[in-house]
Protein backbone atom coordinates (compact mmCIF):
# COMPACT_ATOMS: atom_id res chain seq x y z
CA UNK A 1 0.00 0.00 0.00
CA UNK A 2 1.51 3.35 -0.70
CA UNK A 3 0.88 6.10 1.57
CA UNK A 4 0.77 8.74 -1.80
CA UNK A 5 -2.37 7.64 -2.59
CA UNK A 6 -3.97 9.07 0.74
CA UNK A 7 -2.22 12.37 0.25
CA UNK A 8 -4.99 15.37 0.77
CA UNK A 9 -2.84 17.77 -1.03
CA UNK A 10 -3.93 20.09 1.93
CA UNK A 11 -0.88 22.25 3.69
CA UNK A 12 -0.27 21.22 7.48
CA UNK A 13 -2.39 23.07 9.74
CA UNK A 14 0.01 25.51 11.35
CA UNK A 15 -0.79 23.97 14.90
CA UNK A 16 0.01 20.41 13.47
CA UNK A 17 3.39 21.55 12.07
CA UNK A 18 4.52 23.12 15.37
CA UNK A 19 3.69 20.00 17.25
CA UNK A 20 5.35 17.61 14.60
CA UNK A 21 8.30 19.67 15.05
CA UNK A 22 8.87 20.07 18.35
CA UNK A 23 8.14 16.10 18.68
CA UNK A 24 10.58 15.13 16.22
CA UNK A 25 13.21 17.49 17.89
CA UNK A 26 12.26 15.52 20.96
CA UNK A 27 12.66 11.74 19.36
CA UNK A 28 9.17 11.75 20.17
CA UNK A 29 6.90 10.96 17.18
CA UNK A 30 4.03 8.46 15.85
CA UNK A 31 5.27 5.78 13.76
CA UNK A 32 2.55 4.83 11.51
CA UNK A 33 2.80 1.49 10.12
CA UNK A 34 0.32 0.64 7.50
CA UNK A 35 -0.26 -3.37 6.48
CA UNK A 36 2.21 -4.03 4.48
CA UNK A 37 5.04 -2.39 6.44
CA UNK A 38 5.65 1.23 4.55
CA UNK A 39 5.71 3.51 7.21
CA UNK A 40 4.45 7.46 7.75
CA UNK A 41 6.04 9.72 10.89
CA UNK A 42 3.30 11.93 11.58
CA UNK A 43 1.14 13.56 14.25
CA UNK A 44 -2.26 11.29 13.66
CA UNK A 45 -6.15 13.31 14.51
CA UNK A 46 -9.31 11.96 13.70
CA UNK A 47 -10.49 12.95 10.16
CA UNK A 48 -12.80 15.57 10.51
CA UNK A 49 -14.96 14.61 7.49
CA UNK A 50 -15.80 11.23 9.23
CA UNK A 51 -17.38 10.01 12.31
CA UNK A 52 -14.88 8.50 14.84
CA UNK A 53 -17.55 5.75 15.41
CA UNK A 54 -17.80 4.61 11.68
CA UNK A 55 -17.46 1.66 10.27
CA UNK A 56 -13.52 2.36 8.80
CA UNK A 57 -12.94 5.42 10.13
CA UNK A 58 -9.90 7.64 9.07
CA UNK A 59 -6.51 8.89 10.65
CA UNK A 60 -5.17 12.75 9.33
CA UNK A 61 -1.77 11.79 9.45
CA UNK A 62 0.31 15.24 9.61
CA UNK A 63 4.18 15.04 8.52
CA UNK A 64 6.52 18.02 8.11
CA UNK A 65 5.32 18.74 4.87
CA UNK A 66 2.01 16.45 4.13
CA UNK A 67 -1.14 15.72 5.05
CA UNK A 68 -2.53 11.91 4.71
CA UNK A 69 -6.15 10.78 5.48
CA UNK A 70 -5.98 7.38 5.77
CA UNK A 71 -8.34 4.49 6.82
CA UNK A 72 -7.86 2.58 10.22
CA UNK A 73 -8.27 -0.42 7.50
CA UNK A 74 -4.90 -0.22 6.07
CA UNK A 75 -2.96 0.34 9.12
CA UNK A 76 -1.13 -2.43 10.94
CA UNK A 77 -1.37 -0.33 14.48
CA UNK A 78 -4.74 1.56 14.47
CA UNK A 79 -6.50 -0.10 17.63
CA UNK A 80 -2.99 0.79 19.61
CA UNK A 81 -2.77 4.40 18.30
CA UNK A 82 -6.48 4.93 19.28
CA UNK A 83 -5.89 2.90 22.52
CA UNK A 84 -3.25 4.84 23.28
CA UNK A 85 -3.25 8.46 22.59
CA UNK A 86 -6.15 9.59 23.82
CA UNK A 87 -7.90 10.22 20.58
CA UNK A 88 -11.29 8.73 22.06
CA UNK A 89 -12.85 11.43 23.46
CA UNK A 90 -9.87 13.44 24.22
CA UNK A 91 -7.93 16.36 22.20
CA UNK A 92 -7.81 16.64 18.68
CA UNK A 93 -3.62 16.39 18.73
CA UNK A 94 -2.89 13.57 21.54
CA UNK A 95 0.00 14.46 24.18
CA UNK A 96 3.83 13.89 22.42
CA UNK A 97 4.31 9.93 22.66
CA UNK A 98 5.53 7.26 19.88
CA UNK A 99 2.91 4.47 18.96
CA UNK A 100 3.39 1.95 18.46
CA UNK A 101 7.14 2.27 19.43
CA UNK A 102 5.66 3.87 23.15
CA UNK A 103 4.56 0.53 24.15
CA UNK A 104 7.42 -1.23 23.69
CA UNK A 105 9.55 -2.65 26.19
CA UNK A 106 13.07 -0.80 26.82
CA UNK A 107 16.27 -2.38 27.71
CA UNK A 108 16.70 -1.32 31.32
CA UNK A 109 20.43 -0.80 31.21
CA UNK A 110 20.12 2.57 29.39
CA UNK A 111 16.65 2.62 28.26
CA UNK A 112 17.27 3.78 24.70
CA UNK A 113 16.73 0.42 22.74
CA UNK A 114 14.17 -2.05 22.46
CA UNK A 115 14.83 -5.10 24.99
CA UNK A 116 15.74 -7.83 22.92
CA UNK A 117 13.09 -9.97 23.54
CA UNK A 118 11.12 -8.43 21.37
CA UNK A 119 12.76 -9.36 18.61
CA UNK A 120 10.60 -13.00 17.77
CA UNK A 121 7.36 -11.03 18.73
CA UNK A 122 8.66 -8.21 16.25
CA UNK A 123 9.27 -10.95 13.56
CA UNK A 124 5.82 -12.67 13.83
CA UNK A 125 3.95 -9.99 13.33
CA UNK A 126 5.69 -8.28 10.28
CA UNK A 127 4.63 -7.54 6.75
CA UNK A 128 6.16 -6.47 3.46
CA UNK A 129 6.61 -8.34 0.38
CA UNK A 130 10.40 -7.78 0.65
CA UNK A 131 10.97 -9.59 3.49
CA UNK A 132 13.26 -8.81 6.56
CA UNK A 133 16.25 -8.15 7.42
CA UNK A 134 18.14 -8.72 10.63
CA UNK A 135 21.81 -7.04 11.45
CA UNK A 136 23.76 -8.00 14.36
CA UNK A 137 26.88 -4.98 15.54
CA UNK A 138 29.40 -5.37 17.53
CA UNK A 139 32.28 -2.98 18.97
CA UNK A 140 35.24 -4.13 18.06
CA UNK A 141 38.15 -3.39 20.37
CA UNK A 142 35.78 -3.13 23.30
CA UNK A 143 37.48 -4.86 25.90
CA UNK A 144 40.59 -3.12 25.30
CA UNK A 145 38.12 0.34 25.69
CA UNK A 146 36.80 -0.80 29.13
CA UNK A 147 40.33 -1.62 29.99
CA UNK A 148 41.47 2.05 29.22
CA UNK A 149 38.54 4.02 30.64
CA UNK A 150 37.22 1.44 33.14
CA UNK A 151 33.73 0.01 32.49
CA UNK A 152 32.17 2.35 34.53
CA UNK A 153 33.23 5.71 32.15
CA UNK A 154 32.32 3.66 29.35
CA UNK A 155 28.88 2.97 30.59
CA UNK A 156 28.30 6.79 31.67
CA UNK A 157 29.70 8.30 27.68
CA UNK A 158 29.97 6.14 25.26
CA UNK A 159 27.25 3.61 25.27
CA UNK A 160 24.51 5.79 25.52
CA UNK A 161 25.66 7.77 22.36
CA UNK A 162 26.38 4.59 20.48
CA UNK A 163 22.90 3.71 21.69
CA UNK A 164 21.21 6.91 20.82
CA UNK A 165 23.00 7.13 17.29
CA UNK A 166 21.41 3.60 16.27
CA UNK A 167 18.30 4.79 17.72
CA UNK A 168 18.48 8.00 15.46
CA UNK A 169 19.52 6.35 12.28
CA UNK A 170 16.97 3.16 12.38
CA UNK A 171 13.84 5.33 12.69
CA UNK A 172 11.36 4.74 10.81
CA UNK A 173 12.65 1.40 9.21
CA UNK A 174 12.61 -1.28 12.41
CA UNK A 175 13.68 -1.60 15.67
CA UNK A 176 17.53 -1.78 17.51
CA UNK A 177 17.21 -3.97 20.46
CA UNK A 178 20.38 -3.89 22.92
CA UNK A 179 21.59 -7.59 22.83
CA UNK A 180 24.24 -6.13 25.56
CA UNK A 181 26.32 -2.87 26.10
CA UNK A 182 28.66 -3.27 23.04
CA UNK A 183 26.00 -5.56 20.87
CA UNK A 184 22.90 -4.95 18.99
CA UNK A 185 20.62 -6.22 16.78
CA UNK A 186 18.78 -4.25 14.15
CA UNK A 187 15.57 -5.32 12.18
CA UNK A 188 14.76 -3.72 9.20
CA UNK A 189 11.58 -4.00 7.64
CA UNK A 190 10.25 -4.57 3.93
CA UNK A 191 13.54 -4.79 2.61
CA UNK A 192 15.60 -6.34 0.23
CA UNK A 193 18.93 -7.59 0.91
CA UNK A 194 20.48 -5.05 -1.40
CA UNK A 195 18.99 -2.61 0.80
CA UNK A 196 19.56 -4.06 3.78
CA UNK A 197 23.13 -3.76 2.90
CA UNK A 198 23.29 -0.58 1.90
CA UNK A 199 21.45 0.68 5.10
CA UNK A 200 24.75 -1.54 6.99
CA UNK A 201 27.21 0.03 5.46
CA UNK A 202 25.74 3.62 5.96
CA UNK A 203 24.87 2.87 9.66
CA UNK A 204 29.09 1.30 9.66
CA UNK A 205 30.13 4.52 8.13
CA UNK A 206 28.18 7.23 10.34
CA UNK A 207 29.11 4.99 13.56
CA UNK A 208 33.10 5.33 12.47
CA UNK A 209 32.61 9.00 11.71
CA UNK A 210 31.31 9.97 15.39
CA UNK A 211 33.20 11.10 17.88
CA UNK A 212 32.33 9.89 21.22
CA UNK A 213 33.46 11.84 24.39
CA UNK A 214 34.95 10.08 27.43
CA UNK A 215 35.96 12.22 30.04
CA UNK A 216 37.20 14.76 27.71
CA UNK A 217 39.05 12.69 25.57
CA UNK A 218 37.65 11.81 22.11
CA UNK A 219 37.57 8.07 20.90
CA UNK A 220 36.70 6.46 17.81
CA UNK A 221 35.00 3.72 17.37
CA UNK A 222 34.24 0.78 14.40
CA UNK A 223 31.76 -2.47 14.16
CA UNK A 224 31.51 -5.35 13.18
CA UNK A 225 28.40 -6.20 11.03
CA UNK A 226 26.64 -9.82 10.53
CA UNK A 227 23.54 -9.77 8.36
CA UNK A 228 20.57 -12.12 7.80
CA UNK A 229 17.60 -11.80 5.30
CA UNK A 230 14.77 -13.85 5.45
CA UNK A 231 14.94 -14.79 1.56
CA UNK A 232 17.98 -16.95 3.05
CA UNK A 233 16.81 -18.11 6.75
CA UNK A 234 13.58 -18.91 8.69
CA UNK A 235 13.06 -16.06 11.00
CA UNK A 236 13.26 -17.28 14.08
CA UNK A 237 16.72 -18.30 13.24
CA UNK A 238 17.60 -14.57 11.43
CA UNK A 239 19.61 -13.58 14.50
CA UNK A 240 21.70 -16.55 15.30
CA UNK A 241 22.88 -16.37 11.25
CA UNK A 242 23.31 -12.67 11.90
CA UNK A 243 25.43 -13.41 14.94
CA UNK A 244 27.48 -15.79 13.46
CA UNK A 245 27.97 -13.60 10.18
CA UNK A 246 28.72 -11.25 12.63
CA UNK A 247 31.85 -13.39 14.41
CA UNK A 248 33.05 -13.65 10.52
CA UNK A 249 33.17 -9.66 10.32
CA UNK A 250 35.46 -9.75 13.46
CA UNK A 251 37.75 -12.89 11.97
CA UNK A 252 38.55 -11.02 8.24
CA UNK A 253 39.92 -7.54 9.90
CA UNK A 254 36.74 -6.08 11.45
CA UNK A 255 35.17 -2.69 10.35
CA UNK A 256 32.76 -4.77 7.95
CA UNK A 257 30.12 -6.54 6.89
CA UNK A 258 29.63 -10.48 6.19
CA UNK A 259 25.86 -11.56 4.85
CA UNK A 260 24.82 -15.17 6.04
CA UNK A 261 23.89 -16.83 2.99
CA UNK A 262 21.94 -20.53 3.00
CA UNK A 263 25.24 -22.11 2.27
CA UNK A 264 27.21 -19.95 3.89
CA UNK A 265 28.87 -16.57 4.05
CA UNK A 266 29.27 -13.79 1.70
CA UNK A 267 31.76 -10.75 2.66
CA UNK A 268 31.10 -7.40 1.72
CA UNK A 269 34.09 -4.95 0.65
CA UNK A 270 34.12 -2.26 3.05
CA UNK A 271 33.26 1.26 1.10
CA UNK A 272 32.05 -0.59 -2.18
CA UNK A 273 29.70 -2.93 -1.66
CA UNK A 274 31.43 -5.37 -3.57
CA UNK A 275 31.42 -9.06 -2.76
CA UNK A 276 35.40 -9.97 -2.12
CA UNK A 277 34.90 -13.67 -1.37
CA UNK A 278 31.85 -16.35 -0.21
CA UNK A 279 32.70 -19.23 1.46
CA UNK A 280 30.98 -22.22 3.21
CA UNK A 281 29.64 -21.92 7.38
CA UNK A 282 31.20 -24.13 9.72
CA UNK A 283 30.42 -22.69 12.78
CA UNK A 284 27.83 -23.24 15.02
CA UNK A 285 25.46 -20.76 15.14
CA UNK A 286 25.25 -20.90 18.99
CA UNK A 287 28.51 -20.84 19.98
CA UNK A 288 30.68 -18.45 17.32
CA UNK A 289 33.62 -17.76 18.71
CA UNK A 290 35.54 -14.51 17.10
CA UNK A 291 37.99 -11.92 17.84
CA UNK A 292 36.56 -8.85 20.36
Amino acid sequence: MAFSQYRTQRPPHLRYAEIFTRNVEARKRFVITSKDGAHLIGVPSFSSTQDPTSKDPSFVITTASSEYEIPFSELAHAEELVAHSGLHGGPAVPEPCQAPVSLREKHQKFKILDAPGQLNDDLGSSHGKRGNAVLFLDIDKFKALNTKHTERAIDRSVLPQFQQLIADTITPHGFAYAEGGDEVIVLLLNVGTGTAIAFAEELRLLISAQEFTVEEQVEKLTVSIGLAHSSNHEKTKLADAANTAKARSKERDRDCITIAHSDGFIDIERGTLKVVTSGSSKQDNNNPEAPS
